[in-house]
């Protein structure tokens, strides 16, 4: 994709034309600088630290180019350049979360989250799990030791046992992730439970 765009903004201004391999250089560069940056992993992301991941990429793309095409002695335009990487870098935000909307939607890439404590530290996890969709995580519950809070509703989820259940809730269903919200949780409790 930066090859095609970089080539738009330079059609006809270089004396000689871009090569596939000159092409193959721009987008395994791409790809390369994309994959240590974490872009392809589908982590769990907050939007302004994946717009911050892909601006850093589309920088540190941007000189590695402009280094290759200056050593291969492409007459470019510093302008047409930039303006590709200016071009590249929304687009990329913007195709990404949508992407992630899509596949969100549809049931393909959400992580399923269990809350252990249903307390006031897993409610304000779940609050944010819940007003930040871009994360793509998807709360299925709490789990917690309180008599009181058993079968019933905390923050819009439902309380689904003691964390003495998490094992049979992990065998039976897809959990991807637990959340620890139980600010007296000892290291050896948590052990034991994973």
């Amino acid at each position: 994709m930066l090859w095609f765009v970089i080539t738009i903004f330079m059609a006809g201004r270089t004396p000689r034309p871009f090569t596939h391999e000159v092409r193959m250089f721009f987008t395994g560069t791409m790809l390369a600088v994309f994959y240590f940056n974490s872009l392809y992993s589908f982590k769990t992301w907050l939007l302004w630290d994946e717009m911050k991941a892909i601006l850093k990429s589309s920088l540190l793309i941007l000189l590695v180019v402009v280094l290759y095409l200056y050593s291969q002695r492409f007459d470019i335009l510093r302008l047409a350049l930039s303006a590709g990487i200016i071009v590249f870098t929304p687009l990329c935000i913007m195709s990404r979360f949508i992407f992630r909307r899509v596949l969100f939607a549809t049931g393909l890439l959400s992580t399923n989250i269990i809350i252990l404590g249903a307390g006031r530290t897993g409610i304000i996890f779940a609050d944010k799990i819940t007003d930040n969709p871009f994360t793509l995580g998807k709360v299925t519950g709490f789990l917690d030791d309180d008599e009181a809070k058993q079968g019933t509703t905390v923050s819009g989820y439902k309380v689904r046992g003691k964390l003495e259940d998490f094992a049979a809730l992990f065998a039976e269903e897809r959990i991807d992730e637990a959340a620890v919200a139980i600010s007296t949780a000892s290291r050896s409790l948590i052990v034991l439970m994973f």
